[in-house]
């Protein structure tokens, strides 16, 4: 039996898990690192499910992405642009 705040059973369930499909709707970001590099939407996955420093509530936020990285160990993501619109012509 999987419990709340078990970590060791999340992690023997991994191997049953779907993967997990981010979809990044109405995306406005540059694909970039702080350096100005570009990077995939699955590179910037990996970056947001990296653990940050700090106290408070960035703990609970990395209990949460490390939650989703162990029960998840495929994942993908896609970033979908924020549609146009057309002006119709009078």
């Amino acid at each position: 039996m999987v419990q709340a705040g078990d970590a060791e059973a999340l992690s023997a369930l991994a191997p049953y898990a779907p993967s997990f499909l981010w979809l990044l709707r109405d995306f406005a970001l540059r694909l970039t690192t702080a350096e100005g590099e570009d990077i995939t939407a699955e590179e910037y996955l990996e970056r947001a499910l990296a653990p940050t420093p700090g106290l408070g509530p960035r703990e609970g936020r990395n209990r949460i992405r490390t939650a989703i990285a162990e029960a998840f160990p495929t994942r993908d993501c896609f970033a979908l642009v924020r549609p146009q619109t057309l002006n119709p012509t009078p």
